[in-house]
């Protein structure tokens, strides 16, 4: 096994592979390859791309990508809009050229909006562009001077003006959800900026993002947007990075902190239902504040994730898979996404859907490798063995994910397992203890549960769905875990 021990934690956790040499059909079919046709894109549905970074100055490459995230913030506010996920639009962009066609037709978004910073006499220009993705049109164009305490106008006036050039004249309810000022602060507000692009890329970017975020909030206390993405970072950390008990205490303490300044805020109140879901374990509470998140945020596949999680676990299947799969069409290149919400169906039976929308995130185009283990578990998990291995080819690296097809031997574990304990500040003990149990380590499955329970750690709560654990289902200290589990778990 290869790379950093954060990566090499990353992999163990979430299915990531170091590296792949695979040849497939676009939507996973041997060859020949069968055409796949794109939806026809919605007359309002808009993507904003990455601005790029051409001012020949490094530091500002993450502040251009966090405008754009902004700016897609921003639009998402305007209910006639439909706005693409950034994951969604990064994964495009890395999936072939900066073509309005071909991205468009990717996307399933008409328009797209594009951006640049360009140096100019020795400042900084922001050229922006809305798009028709059909034929490369501009519907509008502008470019602004960039100056130190400007930047939160900047991003307003672009994104009314990409409203205005789809839409048509905006509402006053529309145009003052285009007009907030989330803090006072230039250097708050950029430093933030730079934080949400981290963020977006996530991995080893967490920490740095949260530390983008300490320094927004250290220069403005009320800046509810900064302590609600210090949240989402800490959340992102939790069973990754640092236990489980160092990060959610944390995370809770921002998501609490934006909600006393915004009791509206969108993100504070999804962090909020995600830490009471994953680290206490309160599925009524979090059923209360996943559906506040839905309809602060019905755009939003984090927040029917989230609640999709907590119907499954008070028992409402049906529900819950509802909201699972809409998740996974709001936000349908996340492998992110998929992998999560794909994992959950598969823990109610729905292996159906998770199999056809991992088909369709499939046929979507190339993949990051880790787009490429989320693929290959789904495969690995309904036992669709020819497919992970036309996926992945012969004799290429094994995914920890892989467990059924290709079971791994136990040292092979055990070396996994004492690399991580070795290098990395936390090893998420629930992910190897599937591993263990697929492949005949009983007792050292158990044993990582007990720690899974004792860290907190945020799947705990669905062992009793996981197939992965059939294994031990009729060991009498496996049935007292499920019950000691059971009795910590509020509301089920």
């Amino acid at each position: 096994m290869r790379g950093s021990a954060l990566t090499l934690l990353l992999i163990t956790a979430l299915g990531v592979p170091g590296r792949f040499l695979f040849a497939q059909c676009s939507d996973g079919s041997p060859p020949p390859c069968r055409g796949v046709r794109a939806p026809a894109p919605v007359t309002n549905t808009v993507a904003v791309l990455p601005f790029e970074n051409r001012a020949h100055d490094t530091s500002l490459t993450t502040l251009a990508e966090g405008v754009a995230d902004e700016i897609t913030t921003n639009l998402a506010r305007v209910a006639r809009l439909r706005v693409t996920s950034p994951a969604s639009v990064r994964y495009a962009l890395s999936t072939g050229a900066r073509d309005p066609r071909r991205l468009g037709a990717a996307m399933g978004s008409r328009w797209l909006v594009d951006g640049q910073l360009v140096s100019a006499g020795g400042a900084v220009r922001v050229n922006a562009q809305l798009i028709e993705a059909a034929n490369g049109r501009l519907r509008w164009s502008g470019s602004l001077q960039r100056t130190g305490n400007d930047l939160l106008g900047l991003i307003r006036f672009i994104a009314d003006s990409v409203a205005t050039g789809i839409v048509g004249e905006l509402a006053p309810g529309e145009r003052a959800q285009l007009a907030p000022r989330p803090t006072s602060s230039a250097v708050a507000y950029e430093s933030y900026l730079r934080g949400r692009a981290l963020l977006s890329q996530g991995g080893e970017n967490y920490l740095t993002a949260s530390a983008m975020f300490d320094a927004a909030t250290a220069l403005d206390s009320g800046f509810a947007d900064a302590w609600a993405a210090s949240a989402t970072a800490f959340i992102s950390i939790a069973d990754n990075v640092l236990a489980p008990r160092a990060a959610y205490p944390r995370a809770r303490a921002a998501a609490m902190r934006a909600l006393r300044i915004d009791p509206a805020n969108g993100e504070a109140t999804a962090a909020l239902a995600k830490i009471t879901l994953w680290y206490d374990w309160d599925v009524p509470g979090a059923l209360l504040l996943a559906r506040r998140s839905v309809a602060l945020n019905p755009a939003s596949a984090e927040t029917h994730m989230i609640l999709g999680l907590s119907l499954l676990l008070r028992g409402d299947t049906a529900e819950a898979g509802g909201e699972l799969r809409r998740a996974i069409d709001i936000d349908s290149l996340s492998g992110r996404t998929v992998s999560s919400a794909t994992f959950a169906l598969m823990m109610i039976g729905e292996n159906d859907a998770a199999v056809t929308r991992t088909r369709r995130f499939l046929a979507a185009g190339a993949h990051s490798p880790y787009d490429i283990a989320v693929i290959a578990r789904v495969f690995d998990f309904t036992g669709h063995c020819a497919e992970v291995d036309s996926l992945l080819g012969p004799g290429q690296w094994r995914i920890p994910g892989i467990m059924r097809c290709h079971p791994w031997q136990l040292l092979e574990i055990d070396s996994a397992v004492s690399q991580v304990r070795a290098t990395a500040p936390y090893l998420r003990a629930w992910g190897f203890a599937r591993m263990y149990a697929r492949d005949g380590g009983g007792d050292r499955a158990l044993e990582l549960l007990d720690q899974a329970f004792r860290d907190r750690e945020a799947w705990m709560p669905f062992i009793q769905y996981d197939p992965a654990f059939q294994s031990l289902r009729s060991d009498p200290r496996f049935e007292g875990l499920v019950r000691r589990v059971a009795a910590s778990v509020g509301g089920t």
